[in-house]
């Protein structure tokens, strides 16, 4: 089964218009999208004159300057008005960690992160480690106590 526009969450509509997550079953990507980022093992693909990022999260890894390298790259893009796909081989954990973590350094709190991201489904960003580096994050930016 492919990804279709219909078929790949968009976990952020009222935090961050152009964010969505996927895996690679592949995406279509066409119109619906002006860049990629994949963040599993493999790069994949994306069309010509789609702008396409790879950048290695290893699932269950704490990899902080990987991520931080996403979180630009995709900040980066949203600066000029693209609308994003973030996607992994497997599962949505890393795409929503990494959209998570966007949220969370454009301002947004822990809370509307994690349960936006949640949306996408049940199994989303359910990784303690993630959870956790999320909370600290959200301390640090937005000057909150760890809860």
């Amino acid at each position: 089964m492919t990804d279709t526009p219909s078929r790949i969450a968009n976990p952020f509509p009222h935090l961050v218009a152009g964010i969505h997550i996927g895996t690679y079953r592949p995406a279509i990507v066409g119109g619906e999208f002006d860049a990629v980022l994949s963040v599993g093992r493999e790069a994949g693909t994306a069309p010509e004159g789609v702008r396409h990022a790879h950048i290695h999260l290893p699932y269950g890894e704490m990899n902080t300057a990987a991520l931080d390298n996403a979180v630009d790259w995709i900040r980066g893009q949203l600066s000029r008005d693209r609308t994003i796909l973030i996607r992994s081989e497997k599962g949505k954990q890393r795409p929503a960690l990494v959209a998570a973590m966007t949220v969370i350094r454009l301002g947004g709190s822990y809370f509307d992160a994690t349960s936006c991201a949640r949306r996408a489904g049940h199994d989303v960003l359910t990784d303690f480690r993630y959870l956790a580096l999320l909370r600290h994050e959200d301390a640090a930016v937005n000057k909150r106590p760890i809860g």
